[in-house]
């Protein structure tokens, strides 16, 4: 049986279930032609293929019978709904194929239902209205206020805990050691520079009001960021300084929990420590579709970024449930940003062969002037107009 704290929270028409792992099948609808006495064959693409998802739900001991009948009449009732996915976010026009429920004579009181749910028609997963940029923006500060709320509702140093006290200071400390440290990551507005030291030193001067009032360190925390914010010209150095965050915290020494005090102490360091790691993915959610890419290649390497911060946030048994639905929501709507700003950027593709020669003759050849020779250069880490052989990356210039 999985840890508890390890269960996740999805729902289907408003009727929520536990999980520990869902499947997501996408793809292209193909058809496979084959011919006799040939060894080839052709496929013909049909489009893409709806996203369908495959959900073992988790039925508890606790009101198990009430919990199955319930569920299971939504289930069998035919009817289009609201899927809030675990990791899609919301997805509309949803509806219940096959299920099966597993219970053992074993295990009685506990089951597992395996639910597939498929889409009804082909709007797309999921469903919103209006601009994307926009939509990703209003995420991410949702996602941000829920952080926010954590940090008020969770942090607690216990008067008694003299330690803990110690310990919550040194991290906020940390923190503000760290805010510098990545503010130098990019080259910042010189009359901004100023304003944001400000914000620092009051944040590092304000570290004891703070423990004692966890309202005011969740203000003070989002406060630095809206200040690194203003001090950078583009969303790419934005995007860029957020990454430096990424592993706050990972260098602490391990707590063992072996008393009250000690309990505490961890709960509110891998609080603090979360919620910087959070901040800086939901900043970087939003900066992410503010910049502007030269190719597709740039828009995957910046996708599979935030996704490896996503899972390393979606692993940690500690985060919680509001915050991880928020998240995802916010994942998703910029990943759908993304994917159509996609449509409109460079494509990349390889030419294989080249002979010898200076950089600028095959750009001209290919496309009758010299306006792409800086983003062919980087595209292959060239770093001056130098002579060129072998592979090399082009892109589809429209």
């Amino acid at each position: 049986m999985p840890d508890i704290l390890q269960l996740k929270k999805c729902s289907y028409k408003g009727i929520e279930f536990a999980f520990v792992e869902t499947t997501t099948t996408g793809g292209n609808r193909l058809i496979k032609y084959n011919y006799p006495g040939s060894d080839v064959q052709a496929i013909e693409r049909q489009g893409k293929a709806p996203r369908s998802f495959t959900i073992p739900a988790i039925l508890p001991y606790d009101g198990y019978f009430a919990k199955k009948e319930q569920l299971i009449n939504i289930l069998d009732d035919g009817e289009k709904g609201v899927l809030v996915h675990p990791f899609w976010g919301d997805i509309e026009n949803i509806v219940v194929g096959a299920w099966t429920l597993d219970e053992k004579i074993t295990n009685l009181g506990r089951a597992v239902l395996t639910i597939q749910f498929e889409l009804d028609d082909a709007v797309g997963v999921p469903i919103d209205a209006g601009d994307l940029q926009t939509l990703t923006g209003t995420q991410f500060s949702l996602l941000n206020e829920i952080l926010s709320s954590d940090v008020s509702d969770i942090f607690n140093v216990s008067l008694g805990f003299i330690g803990n006290f110690t310990d919550a200071n040194i991290t906020l400390n940390d923190m503000a050691d760290a805010f510098v440290a990545v503010s130098e990551r990019a080259k910042q507005i010189p009359a901004q520079s100023g304003p944001f030291f400000k914000v620092v030193d009051s944040f590092r001067n304000s570290t004891i009001e703070n423990i004692q009032k966890p309202d005011k360190l969740a203000t003070d925390i989002t406060t630095v960021f809206e200040a690194m914010d203003d001090l950078y010209e583009t969303p790419e150095e934005r995007y860029f300084v957020c990454q430096g965050l990424y592993n706050f915290g990972e260098g602490d020494i391990r707590i063992r929990e072996t008393t009250a005090g000690r309990i505490e102490r961890k709960r509110n360091r891998d609080l603090l420590n979360s919620t910087i790691k959070t901040l800086a993915l939901s900043y970087s959610y939003y900066y992410s579709v503010q910049i502007t890419y030269e190719t597709t290649e740039d828009i995957d390497r910046v996708q599979s970024d935030l996704e490896t911060q996503y899972s390393r946030i979606r692993q940690d048994r500690l985060v919680s449930n509001a915050v991880l639905e928020q998240m995802d929501r916010t994942r998703v709507q910029a990943i759908k940003t993304l994917d159509n700003v996609r449509v409109t950027t460079r494509q990349i593709f390889t030419i294989s062969g080249v002979l010898l020669q200076p950089l600028s003759v095959l750009i001209y050849a290919w496309y009758g002037d010299l306006k792409l020779v800086d983003t062919i250069a980087d595209l292959n880490n060239i770093k001056q107009n130098a002579f060129v052989a072998g592979e090399i990356k082009l892109v589809i210039d429209d």
